[in-house]
């Protein structure tokens, strides 16, 4: 088995705050779930990205690197941000 970090999850990061959904969850998903099940009104505060495998957060630009690295993706449909729609 590959230690290779991976993408594995769609998330929202505010400060040390990260909301994530597991795949095959999209961004819209996280943005439900936390309007409907957390009370967030102002979802726009919150910064988009993915969270790996290596359980960390990383933006969309930072989440293009890993996921071609690892074999996920080999080209952006929507460069220079990795979309969820890139990876599942």
């Amino acid at each position: 088995m590959s230690s290779q970090e991976k993408i594995v999850s769609v998330a929202f990061r505010r400060n040390d705050l990260v909301i994530s959904l597991p795949q095959p969850n999209r961004h819209g998903d996280v943005i439900k779930h936390m309007v409907q099940n957390l009370n967030y009104e102002h979802t726009h505060d919150f910064e988009q990205g993915f969270t790996t495998s290596s359980r960390r957060y990383v933006n969309r630009i930072e989440g293009v690197e890993i996921a071609i690295r690892s074999g996920q993706i080999t080209k952006l449909n929507w460069p220079p941000n990795l979309f969820s729609e890139d990876l599942w």
